[in-house]
């Protein structure tokens, strides 16, 4: 076992200074031109959006259509409702996020009138749709920065703004300030399955001024000056505050952002090369872009986060959130841990420091952004400890015995699954060198058999 151990670092370390170099190989490719972004974004095929969005960004700008799927959208409908700049993709209760939403008009606002799609297209970091009405917009993103760009047909034109939306109708509250250009605050809404609250720091500003005026408790118009048929709004969002969501916007042009997207989305997934049938490799490129989209990178640039107990953090590692760990502890996690071993080590840091500020199966109701579940965390820092990650369980072993403590074994797949988990703590304790613990937690594991005989060894008995 310390042979494959070895070995393992062994590959590792090789890995490390070969992917920078496959990886400019890779990106001089194009590979993002490999993506459908519309892949998975009907019925109940894989619940994913054509959002314009960046690797690992907690910031994507996607369409909310009538009806639609978990993140917002669905591909077959014909009315948008408007955009909006967060969503989890593939997760259950309905989705979440789906905050900030901004809707363009022309003429005389009115509530009823509907935006009815001609035609639509995307890229990764890139969607842009055009509507019956004359009405034109395109998005982008770059990692915490993303514009909008309307163009109109109309003399008299503007943009609905509603704070208080959000999937499900999980908001919370918000905050907010208006400015000659632009608006900035913060919203709190409900989690995935309305289990915690997450809060993020938005700012708005356009490239012409704007005549606020207010239609509801949470919803503005901002109306463009008479004869402006084209602008640039552009949104910088923080888990901090609302300081370094206006440090996030940035001062390039629209298609300068779009550009920087597509080169960063060219990186990272040129980190792996396939060859072979065409149709397969553009199928495995749209799925790696998937594989990609979260945890989020939470941390702003000189280090400041917000823990998930709302707490205000610095460190030199990259704070990321936005987890699933429940889901993909087994497939993506592990993906990411030899595709990106450049960000997994602070992944790995940010799933134990959560040990330290209160983590829950579901989430807190402090979150920096939205997430699901981090169940099997224990399974997920264990593996990185032994490929080599920098893990310090010394650090959080109290908390992981805690949690093991609260295990669910009320069904039999919850036995199975806590059984796994009791196997993760035997071995961390054999890596922190306490034989007897680790022997103790080994046959907790073991219990698995009478389990499995009960009720899995018998397929037919039910039958």
């Amino acid at each position: 076992m310390i042979t494959n151990i070895l070995k393992f670092k062994v590959l590792y370390s090789v890995l490390l200074i070969l992917l920078p170099f496959l990886n400019q190989a890779q990106a001089q490719e194009k590979i993002s031109k490999e993506v459908n972004v519309f892949l998975g974004t009907s019925g109940d095929h894989g619940q994913l959006s054509p959002a314009a969005s960046s690797p690992f960004s907690m910031l994507s700008i996607g369409p909310e259509t009538y009806p639609h799927i978990h993140p917002g959208y669905e591909y077959y409908a014909k009315e948008f409702l408007g955009f909006t700049h967060n969503r989890m993709e593939g997760v259950g209760c309905q989705g979440d996020g789906g905050n900030l939403l901004i809707r363009p008009y022309s003429g005389v606002f009115q509530q009823k009138s509907k935006l009815i799609k001609k035609s639509q297209t995307g890229s990764p970091g890139y969607y842009a749709v055009s509507f019956k009405n004359g009405i034109d917009a395109e998005f982008t993103v770059y990692k915490k920065s993303g514009a909008h760009h309307y163009k109109f047909s109309e003399e008299q034109n503007g943009l609905y703004i509603d704070l208080s939306y959000a999937l499900q109708n999980r908001f919370v509250a918000e905050k907010h300030t208006l400015g000659k250009k632009g608006m900035s605050g913060f919203i709190r809404s409900g989690t995935t399955c309305s289990r915690g609250i997450y809060k993020i720091y938005y700012a708005l500003q356009a490239n012409v001024p704007l005549n606020w005026k207010k239609v509801g408790e949470h919803q503005f118009l901002a109306i463009l000056p008479k004869g402006v048929k084209e602008v640039t709004l552009k949104v910088g969002f923080s888990s901090v505050d609302t300081a370094y969501a206006k440090k996030a916007i940035s001062d390039k042009s629209f298609d300068a952002l779009r550009k920087a997207s597509r080169k960063a989305w060219d990186r990272t997934l040129g980190r792996i090369r396939v060859k072979g049938d065409k149709e397969r490799k553009k199928l495995f490129y749209s799925l790696l872009y998937r594989a990609v989209q979260s945890p989020y990178v939470i941390s702003e640039k000189d280090g400041t986060y917000r823990a998930i107990d709302g707490t205000l953090k610095k460190s030199d590692n990259t704070y990321y959130n936005g987890w699933s760990i429940w889901d993909n502890y087994k497939t993506q996690l592990p993906l990411l841990s030899f595709a990106y071993p450049n960000v997994y080590q602070d992944m790995i840091w940010s799933i134990a420091e959560m040990y330290k500020h209160g983590k829950e199966d579901f989430s807190t109701n402090h979150e920096p952004s939205q997430t699901v579940r981090t169940e099997h965390a224990d399974v997920v820092l264990l593996d990185a400890s032994k490929k080599g990650y920098e893990v310090d369980f010394n650090a959080i072993i109290d908390s992981l015995v805690s949690e093991n403590e609260r295990l669910d074994y009320g069904s039999p797949d919850k036995a199975l699954e806590s059984s796994y988990d009791n196997w993760a703590l035997s071995e961390i304790y054999q890596e922190l060198g306490e034989g007897e613990k680790a022997e103790r937690y080994k046959k907790k594991a073991l219990q698995y058999r009478s389990f499995w005989k009960k009720d899995f060894a018998d397929l037919t008995k039910n039958d």
